[in-house]
């Protein structure tokens, strides 16, 4: 039998040993007891390393039986029953000396196995190892949290399972539920089996991208708390939690900034005063995971697969060349919380949230854009506190003030359809600021090839798409009546077969997202 490049996939310090022999005693062993390691792979193509050797020396090594064993923490074992075939009867059996010996054989095994297969991309260690790596995906609210275990392969991402809790008071007992559903469904037998968590952060002061949820990153979530008030403290709340679980599992956030760090200047300014800009006074914008997800998958759609894999690869080289003319998508992300995001060639120009969540089009009870002497104005009238406005704005405020009172978006067709004039105010005043915002991006990217409809309002509600593309013709953008029926909660087109911009609906899969740039991390670091 020819041996190849071993990797133990444990999770523990690895370290390593080059293995010379020709002893089939030792063949024997190795095809007894390690027959459920599995082989190195490149970190590109993730093929097995010995199928890329092409360099006759590296084919005449493998022939001659070099194996080379990468050992986990518990090395210490295998040490004993095999150093002294190893290594010779003096060297001293020394702590620092195993570790030198060790590093220097994984050194210089790294070295030969590059050299040999030609592929630079070749890396080494347990999470390279070609077999399933599990990520689970948090998704945590004021009273909810739910999740979505993905399994990264061979075979690429796979949804494994998901699930969820509603009205959870006691975020441990919710976390210990989650992993105990895990286990009892056979996702996984234990935590450790996790390769990480990830979480789909809001905010943080000075923080964006795709990081670590370490102490540092931590605090400056909690900076943030007085722009996001709704989202940061449970996301606070639920990795400290996971953290307290699962001490040795990575945790790794994306905020929803992330989509937004390549937006021109003037998109990210307020008229204020440069010391107001640079306490944090500026635009971030939102719902960057969903609007990504968006520009991958609807450039797949008008068969522009050179913007949707700059768009995947967005937070791993920004820089990549598209071919072709610039594609220009418009994404509406409506739901409980919603935004509207002007894309052009997978790259985000610009979102309708601005400094927090709370602005932009109306959620379900948070405010949206206003003129900000009215929080004045209301403080001297009524005597309002800081602490009462921001209640009336994040818990009072939105469609729920429009609709005397209602938030939940069932609930105010329901009313409206009733005759209910403040629940058709609410319909009517969403798609006004829904066309309002594709209005800017309409004009700011000279055009549009697709208007997108996402989240749970775009993808199961035909009346609001309605009334955001009605009288719109003159722009190219007409909504065929029926297929805009037909289609809820499923992707598919709804334009007229003559519009000159394409009208999709996209479910979106922020989950997803998140999982791959969390795997794109734990490659990384």
């Amino acid at each position: 039998m020819r041996f190849p490049m071993w990797v133990f996939p444990n999770d523990g310090f690895v370290k390593a040993a080059v293995l010379y022999t020709k002893i089939r005693k030792v063949d024997l062993w190795l095809n007894k007891h390690l027959e459920w390691l599995k082989r190195a792979a490149c970190a590109r193509c993730s093929r097995p390393a010995t199928r890329r050797l092409k360099r006759p020396m590296s084919r005449w090594l493998v022939g001659k039986r070099l194996a080379v064993v990468l050992w986990p923490a518990s090395f210490a074992v295998m040490w004993q029953r095999w150093r002294r075939r190893l290594m010779p009867g003096w060297l001293p059996q020394h702590r620092l000396v195993k570790w030198w010996v060790c590093r220097w054989s994984l050194d210089r095994t790294r070295n030969w196995a590059v050299w040999g297969s030609g592929c630079t991309s070749l890396r080494f260690g347990p999470r390279y190892v070609q077999r399933a790596v599990k990520i689970l995906i948090a998704n945590l609210g004021s009273t909810s949290l739910k999740y979505r275990l993905f399994d990264f392969s061979a075979e690429g991402d796979v949804l494994v399972t998901r699930g969820g809790f509603e009205r959870v008071e006691d975020y441990q007992q919710a976390v210990d539920s989650c992993l105990e559903e895990l286990k009892q469904g056979g996702h996984i037998e234990s935590a450790d089996e996790l390769a990480a968590v990830g979480f789909k952060t809001v905010l943080a002061d000075g923080v964006t991208g795709c990081v670590r949820l370490d102490d540092s990153v931590l605090k400056a979530m909690e900076a943030g708390n007085s722009m996001a008030p709704v989202h940061n403290p449970a996301y606070l709340t639920g990795v400290r939690v996971f953290s307290e679980r699962m001490p040795g599992t990575p945790l790794v956030g994306l905020f929803e900034t992330a989509f937004y760090q390549w937006i021109p200047e003037t998109a990210k300014r307020y008229a204020v005063p440069a010391s107001w800009y640079e306490a944090g006074v500026r635009r971030w914008g939102f719902h960057g995971a969903s609007h990504k997800f968006v520009a991958e998958r609807s450039a797949t759609l008008l068969g522009r697969e050179d913007v949707a894999e700059r768009a995947r690869r967005l937070y791993v080289d920004v820089g990549t060349m598209t071919q072709g003319p610039p594609l220009r998508v418009i994404s509406c992300h409506l739901g409980g919380s919603s935004s509207v995001t002007g894309i052009r060639d997978g790259v985000a120009i610009g979102n309708s949230m601005g400094m927090s969540p709370q602005s932009g089009l109306p959620n379900n009870d948070r405010v949206g854009d206003m003129d900000a002497f009215a929080i004045l104005h209301m403080m001297r009238m009524s005597g309002l506190t800081i602490d009462e406005v921001e209640w009336q704005l994040c818990k009072e405020a939105g469609l729920k003030g429009l609709s005397g009172g209602y938030s939940d978006f069932r609930d105010i067709q329901e009313r409206a359809a009733l005759g209910s004039e403040s629940a058709q105010l609410a319909l009517n005043f969403l798609g006004y600021e829904t066309r309002r915002w594709i209005g800017s991006y309409y004009l700011e990217l000279n055009g549009l090839d697709a208007l997108v409809f996402t989240a749970g309002i775009g993808e199961n509600r035909a009346e609001i798409r309605e009334r955001v593309c009605m009288g719109l013709d003159q722009l190219g953008i007409e909504l065929d009546a029926e297929r805009n029926g037909s289609v809820l909660g499923t992707e598919g087109e709804i334009s007229a077969p003559g519009s000159k911009t394409k009208i999709f609906v996209i479910p979106t899969n922020e989950e997803l997202v998140v999982a791959r740039e969390v795997k794109r991390f734990l490659e990384k670091n």
